[in-house]
């Protein structure tokens, strides 16, 4: 019989306000892993294989309760950036969450399971990154990034091939651009909505790096 090594780690981001960002849940089974966004998650969901045929996709449920052919459930596919900040280490995925897209929306902020990480300042955003290294490679610090983007260890899950992964996260000041970046994207999801008449308090929007890795933002579209 097999080996089976389940993990999982869940996180959110709440202010004084109670106003909080989604929440997260990273499932990690043997050498896989699945990334879900709770709001949305029974809808889709990111899987992060370990052949490095990675893609975000509808989750099966919704597809079979909508009727949509399984040939069209995917968003997208791209092969896993492997070696993209080190040898034997990949920034796999990130999850920026600005503190100015946080909003007071209905979700259950006394969960026990879930880790609620302190908002980031005004004009400042929070991203959560998770890294895979291979179980052989050693690093100076505690953990990667740790003195380089000043991060701090959320969590480490061991793969059941002994590889670990990461998941950290840093407090950034949005930038400029950033700033247009995210109010084009808000322009842009705010029509999407109101043409289709699904108005949402808000959206992720899935954004390629230069690195290869794949990004989570949040975007809220209403005050």
């Amino acid at each position: 019989m097999s080996k089976k090594n389940k993990s999982a780690a869940r996180f959110g981001v709440i202010d004084n306000e109670g106003r909080v960002s989604g929440s997260y849940k990273i499932l990690t089974k043997n050498n896989e892993v699945y990334l879900l966004e709770r709001s949305v998650g029974q809808v889709f969901k990111v899987s992060l294989h370990k052949s490095g045929n990675w893609h975000i996709a509808f989750t099966l449920e919704f597809i079979n309760k909508k009727g949509i052919p399984k040939e069209n459930r995917y968003f997208e596919r791209w092969k896993a950036p492997f070696n993209n900040i080190g040898n034997g280490v990949t920034l796999a995925f990130k999850i920026r969450i600005p503190e100015s897209e946080l909003r007071k929306i209905p979700i259950d902020t006394n969960e026990n399971k879930i880790e609620w990480l302190k908002a980031p300042e005004k004009g400042h955003y929070i991203e959560i990154d998770i890294i895979h290294t291979k179980n052989k490679v050693t690093f100076p610090e505690d953990w990667p990034t740790k003195d380089l983007m000043n991060t701090s260890l959320l969590k480490e899950i061991k793969l059941l091939n002994n590889d670990s992964l990461w998941i950290l996260c840093h407090y950034q000041p949005t930038s400029v651009q950033q700033i247009i970046e995210l109010n084009d994207l808000r322009t842009y999801y705010q029509k999407i909505s109101e043409n289709t008449n699904a108005k949402k308090p808000k959206v992720i929007a899935m954004l390629k790096e230069d690195d290869g890795s794949r990004q989570f933002l949040e975007i809220a579209l209403y005050k």
